[in-house]
């Protein structure tokens, strides 16, 4: 998981052409619904075996297929002009930078929005609507695919030139009145 959040947005700037960036982007970013709806879904198969640890010996597996992967094959093209200007002085600036601060504050509610949801829903569609847990399961899985078509959205409204503080508005906007 860290490997792919915090390495692969680094590759993809690297190797997409400047005018498909927002929108290769917004692909990759599919893969944290995508991911948490598979596992949720992945549960309600793996459940009649009787324990929740054969998910994560299957998470592990994949774990082990992505590391050799990259034993064997190096994602980063040594051609590629590498160009940092990376000076701790600036840090204290950036870090106290408005606009960083507040896409920093819109990413906190929104993740606890979302982890809310994820960790809540299951168990209020059992109580509230007496689901079952894999009914529950299976729901919570759809209520996290909705994310996205909003992440491939976002990129394409980027990858049109829509400024991304106009996109953040918008979707804070949806959130707040959803």
């Amino acid at each position: 998981f860290v490997a792919v959040v915090v390495s692969y947005p680094t590759f993809i700037s690297r190797v997409a052409a400047t005018k498909d960036r927002a929108l290769a982007l917004s692909i990759w970013s599919v893969f944290i619904p995508l991911g948490f709806s598979l596992a949720l879904l992945s549960s309600i198969l793996l459940s009649p075996l009787g324990s929740w640890r054969y998910l994560w010996i299957l998470g592990s597996i994949f774990a082990i297929i992505y590391l050799l992967g990259t034993r064997f094959h190096s994602l980063i093209d040594k051609n590629i002009p590498y160009v940092t200007k990376t000076i701790p002085g600036h840090y204290r600036a950036f870090l106290l930078n408005r606009n960083f601060l507040m896409l920093a504050f819109i990413f906190t509610v929104y993740a606890f929005q979302w982890i809310t949801i994820m960790a809540w829903f299951p168990g209020f569609l059992m109580e509230k609507f007496e689901l079952s847990l894999h009914d529950a399961a299976f729901f919570t899985a759809l209520i996290v695919l909705v994310n996205i078509p909003g992440n491939l959205f976002g990129g394409r409204l980027n990858n049109n030139q829509i400024h991304p503080s106009i996109i953040l508005r918008i979707a804070t906007l949806i959130m707040f009145i959803s």
